[in-house]
């Protein structure tokens, strides 16, 4: 039994402090950045006796969106974490800015399944970058013998860091599908 609430209570201190450590070294991230969403401030009111006028768009057409299907192979135990992240901007994908990514997957290892789907992706290029956590601190741990396992699209990346135009895939007018293998030195 107590192993059982050590084990929660590790689980716990583990989800916050990859999310806290987001928050307190970036405190511009949050997790609706991380996600994606766009959020708007509500500090500007109108000025008192202001008539509010309603925003008119002009029309546009609808953009394109499709969906991305990752497969990803060769993960070599069910230790840790498994990290996956999309990217579309070069800028972020070569500096490691991570709350910049389009999607942001993170799954336990145990039980991690091969497929997944990212759908209502506009159309444009894009990059990979999948890492297998294994001790699940949330970084890409290189010091000493012990390498975790990593992969980018296009199978970029195996001797060194990738950049994105390396890694650069183009979602079209149709879906895609993208297979991976993981890399273990």
């Amino acid at each position: 039994m107590r192993a059982y609430i050590y084990t929660a209570i590790w689980v716990v201190i583990a989800c916050f402090a990859i999310v806290g450590t987001s928050l307190y070294f970036n405190p511009a991230v949050t997790i609706a950045s991380i996600k994606g969403e766009k959020v708007e401030s509500s500090n500007t009111k109108p000025k008192a006796g202001a008539e509010s006028k309603p925003e008119v768009k002009a029309a546009t057409q609808p953009k394109s969106r499709h969906s991305l299907t990752i497969t990803v192979n060769g993960l070599r135990n069910s230790r840790g974490q498994v990290i996956m992240q999309l990217y579309n901007n070069a800028q972020a994908f070569d500096g490691n800015q991570y709350d910049r990514a389009v999607e942001t997957i993170i799954t336990p290892a145990k039980g991690f399944a091969k497929q997944h789907l990212l759908k209502n992706l506009p159309l444009g290029d894009y990059a990979i970058i999948i890492i297998h956590d294994e001790n699940s601190n949330g970084e890409y741990d290189t010091a000493g013998s012990f390498y975790e396992g990593y992969a980018y699209s296009n199978d970029a990346g195996k001797n060194d860091i990738a950049r994105f135009h390396e890694a650069r895939f183009e979602l079209t007018e149709q879906d895609r599908d993208i297979n991976l293998t993981l890399i273990y030195h």
